[in-house]
């Protein structure tokens, strides 16, 4: 539940501005939110394996078999480099680099 407004909040004001907006649309204080997620990174993280999760279900009704072993090392690395990419890209575009 957490993780929905959290993702929303950091695409909205980025990662450096939510904890504190996160912990007041549940009506929480921060040391609340801060109990499940100490460091926020691992709301990243929660975010990052509930997403690799849904993908692979999906890829698997898709294409009707199993992925594992290699091919989700594969994918794991292709969405890691992806997001890094997008990442720079919107530092470029922002005038951050």
């Amino acid at each position: 539940m957490i993780c929905r407004e959290a993702t929303k909040l950091f695409l909205e004001k980025g990662f450096e501005e939510t904890t504190r907006e996160i912990a007041m649309v549940y009506n929480i204080t921060q040391g609340n939110l801060s109990y499940y997620y100490p460091f926020k990174y691992e709301i990243l993280t929660d975010l990052y394996g509930r997403f690799y999760f849904q993908l692979l279900i999906e890829l698997e009704k898709k294409y009707g078999e199993k992925i594992e072993g290699a091919e989700i090392t594969i994918l794991s690395d292709m969405m890691i480099n992806r997001i890094l990419l997008s990442r720079e890209k919107l530092k470029q575009s922002l005038g951050w680099l």
